[in-house]
């Protein structure tokens, strides 16, 4: 008779050459898999939005290079008219102006404390002249006319421009103009372009609901020593969108692109467009 420990080892040795021959057998490869491949390839890198900028802004320098660095001076909501003097109109403007007076009061720790009596509001009557010409092309928020002009004139200066500030040589010239002549802005104006620039670049921005940008610009681009126009071109300024992504919605996935709409892209969308005009 045989045992149980019998048994299982007669089984063993009958199972072994098979058990033996199962762990040599080499794995077959992989299906749909090559050798020496990462197992995830890598994504590919998105571009820059601003590379189209970036390179007509090169392309821009190299031109300048060639034209010896010309002056240029910048006209931002400001339009270059055929007025040669300044027009004054009387104006009378009635308001109020508010008044007051204060007493001197002692508190119960010492310390003296100004305390208002009273205010009183009082008509007034403002009689002045008023210029009737030049100023601004179009009314604009303050702030956002301040953050579009600034990213506009950067991108000029990071492209090396010499730019030639229109308050500040008109300013310069006033020292030297007769008194009477001071007051004429038109003419100083005519005088600080023919001394202090060659190129003129009026930017003139207008509301337009239409608009990605909520605005529309017409640009205009002048020679000043030979009085020819270089360009003249309308845009909204529309930045490049961001990268492409993949993102989750109701029912599967969509494709996508964040917005670049911000006054500092706006600025520099619209300063890449008019450098492309140089040639």
């Amino acid at each position: 008779m045989i045992s149980f420990r019998g048994a299982a080892i007669a089984v063993l040795a009958v199972a072994a050459p098979g058990l033996a021959l199962a762990q040599s057998r080499p794995e077959p490869p992989d299906p749909g898999y090559r050798t020496g491949l990462p197992q995830v390839n890598a994504a590919p890198t998105p571009e820059n939005p601003q590379a189209g900028g970036l390179r007509t802004a090169q392309a821009f320098r190299a031109w300048y290079a060639r034209a010896r660095r010309p002056s240029m001076m910048i006209f931002w909501n400001r339009e270059q008219t055929d007025e040669t003097t300044t027009r004054f109109a009387e104006v009378t403007a009635r308001g109020e102006a508010a008044g007051g007076a204060a007493a001197a009061g002692v508190s119960r720790n010492g310390r003296a404390e100004w305390v208002e009596a009273y205010q009183a509001r009082t008509g007034v009557t403002v009689s002045g002249q008023v210029a009737t010409t030049g100023g601004k092309f179009a009314p604009m928020d303050t702030l956002l006319s301040s953050q579009l002009e600034g990213a506009f004139q950067s991108a000029w200066l990071d492209s090396g421009v010499k730019l030639v500030d229109r308050t500040a040589i008109i300013r310069k010239l006033s020292v030297t103009a007769k008194r009477d002549d001071r007051a004429d802005v038109q003419f100083i104006e005519s005088a600080a372009m023919a001394q202090g620039a060659r190129y003129l670049i009026e930017v003139l921005p207008l509301a337009r609901a239409a608009s990605p940008t909520g605005l529309t610009f017409m640009v205009k681009v002048k020679h000043l020593p030979t009085s020819t126009m270089v360009a003249q071109f309308n845009t909204d300024a529309e930045p490049a969108s961001g990268p492409e992504r993949i993102v989750a919605v109701p029912g599967g996935f969509e494709k996508r692109h964040d917005s670049r709409t911000t006054p500092a892209n706006i600025g520099a969308e619209l300063a890449y467009q008019t450098m492309s005009r140089f040639r």
